[in-house]
């Protein structure tokens, strides 16, 4: 996981004061990295299958935990549709879907228990839809209101807006509605753009915060059938 995350933290402990620990998250790598996770393999003749989890599981698994310079990160996968995908008859909670929302609001819950961090990844939306939908702008609240404090969204396959959504007591979740497309064959040109979002979360005093965040664009160019992604000047 080392290649995933910037990581700096102050180990001066000689010196006096309240030292914040810092994690620095690229989140479209770790979206490759769910995606790898996402996708298990097919033997024989069976249908491909879209799981968070395998059959070793044995049951449902809410999320995942990984520590980075001592902060606890939760990462939860939920997808709104399986883009007409059976799910496993004999393993049907390997795809964590949204159709079951007090699941979906107690996994949130015991992450947030576990973690200091909590970052969601979701396949919802509409495809091709500049704009976050209902269901998006709901299941954001829901996120939010759950306590998660990054929200990742794909699958309209162009990028939407990034803003903040205030949940309950007054936490903020950093919502990024859709990344688009990191690479693409798609010929539009909307289609053609992604997003590469990152954040900072600060742990300090117990309490984990996002102290910054942005995005950068990039565009898939091709040529002559060759395709190559380039950033796009901010």
């Amino acid at each position: 996981m080392k290649q995933l995350f910037d990581c700096t933290r102050d180990g001066n402990a000689a010196l006096c004061r309240r030292v914040p620990c810092k994690l620095r998250i690229l989140a479209a790598l770790l979206a490759v990295l769910m995606a790898f996770s996402v996708l298990s393999g097919c033997a024989g003749n069976q249908e491909p299958q879209i799981s968070l989890q395998t059959s070793a599981d044995g049951g449902f698994r809410a999320y995942e935990v990984l520590e980075k310079n001592g902060i606890r990160c939760a990462f939860l996968g939920f997808t709104q549709t399986t883009n007409g995908h059976r799910l496993p008859e004999d393993t049907p909670w390997s795809l964590h879907t949204l159709d079951k929302e007090e699941q979906v609001l107690d996994a949130l819950a015991e992450a947030r228990a576990d973690a200091d961090l909590v970052v969601v990844f979701v396949h919802w939306g509409t495809e091709y839809a500049a704009e976050p939908d209902e269901t998006q702008l709901r299941w954001a609240r829901l996120f939010a209101e759950g306590g998660a404090d990054v929200v990742l969204g794909t699958h309209p396959h162009v990028l939407q807006p990034v803003e903040w959504v205030e949940g309950r007591d007054g936490h903020k979740t950093l919502v990024y509605y859709s990344l688009g497309n990191c690479i693409s064959a798609q010929t539009d040109p909307a289609c053609r753009l992604g997003g590469l979002a990152w954040f900072t979360a600060v742990l300090e005093d117990g309490v984990c915060r996002i102290a910054e965040s942005g995005l950068k664009t990039v565009e898939t160019l091709e040529e002559t059938g060759r395709y190559t992604v380039a950033l796009v000047p901010s």
